[in-house]
């Protein structure tokens, strides 16, 4: 896609806004506005599976606090397939959740995946065009703030009673052209009094950024997913991985800050678009956890159908007869 810059913007390079809009809409299409698998979206599952496994957790431990005190007390999630099966699931989908977002560009163009890690690489590397000038006056507004500060203080001081609004986009929007001014002097490190055009926001930036992606955490989930998870590894294959290819909350929760971190960096801070949230909202969280899984008189139903279903598999292979 070509892209052509506004005319009607305060910049002097406008080859350069052309690439960094493209640039932005771009990013922000993979990080957030893509239908189907934007970052985001990514995140915000990865997270509400999380949650939801940590609190299925929680009630097992206050089963066992429960149980410590009334020994004749049961709980549903007390049975061993039932759990084996929720924390199967849970390590699965987090490992590949984690290794979908720090997947890199591939090398065919027609077969491109949407990752944090690839949208990063990109802003990385084009870092070029996020100027001082695009970043502050890609959709309109002034690039030096000072004569609408003087305007506005004129038309404060002149002795006239109505009110003065303050404009927040356009040509008028000097106010939030100084905000984000002083967000990039942050950012290039450049103080006001040497503001430049041309300035660019610092390597060592991305390079952080990079850093909270390059966790050894990373490494370690990233490694049981390909080896047990997306693929059966042989023997060999397992022991290249070393033996600490261990999911862990704790290593989950590093991978999981450091994703929501990089996420907002780029969206909020680089691109100046509003703060997302990484919960997704849930109206009852609590409503039937207090119930049984089956009503007690349908168990018999309950094991008939296991034990035929157990069959209909074991006829594949002719056997007959499966147990309980």
């Amino acid at each position: 896609m070509t892209y052509s810059a506004p005319v009607n913007v305060d910049v002097v390079n406008h080859k350069k806004l052309a690439r960094y809009l493209e640039l932005r809409q771009r990013s922000l299409l993979q990080l957030k506005d893509d239908k189907v698998h934007n970052v985001y979206g990514q995140i915000v599952a990865m997270i509400d599976a999380d949650r939801t496994w940590r609190m299925l957790n929680e009630m097992r431990r206050l089963a066992a606090e429960r149980r410590a005190t009334a020994p004749s007390w049961e709980a549903a999630l007390s049975n061993g397939m039932i759990s084996d099966f929720i924390d199967t699931g849970y390590v699965a989908t987090q490992t590949l959740a984690i290794r979908r977002l720090l997947e890199e560009k591939q090398s065919n163009p027609k077969g491109q995946i949407i990752s944090l890690r690839r949208v990063l690489a990109a802003v990385k590397g084009e870092r070029g065009c996020i100027t001082r000038e695009n970043f502050v006056c890609h959709d309109g507004l002034p690039y030096d703030p000072a004569q609408g500060a003087a305007k506005a203080l004129k038309a404060a001081t002149d002795g006239r009673d109505d009110i003065h609004w303050i404009d927040t986009d356009g040509a008028e929007g000097w106010d939030m052209a100084e905000i984000l001014h002083e967000t990039f002097d942050a950012f290039s490190g450049v103080s006001r009094d040497k503001r430049s055009r041309t300035d660019l926001i610092r390597p060592d930036y991305f390079e952080a950024l990079e850093t909270l992606l390059a966790d050894p955490a990373f490494e370690t989930l990233e490694a049981y997913a390909n080896k047990f998870v997306a693929h059966s590894a042989d023997e060999r294959s397992r022991a290249e991985a070393g033996d600490d290819v261990a999911v862990t909350m704790d290593r989950i929760s590093t991978c999981h800050a450091a994703v929501i971190k990089v996420f907002h960096a780029l969206v909020s801070d680089v691109f100046q678009v509003g703060t997302h949230s990484p919960l997704a909202q849930r109206s009852e969280p609590f409503r039937n956890l207090d119930k049984p899984l089956v009503a007690t008189e349908q168990l018999s139903d309950l094991r008939r159908w296991w034990l035929a279903h157990g069959n209909a598999i074991e006829e594949l292979v002719g056997v007959t007869g499966a147990g309980a």
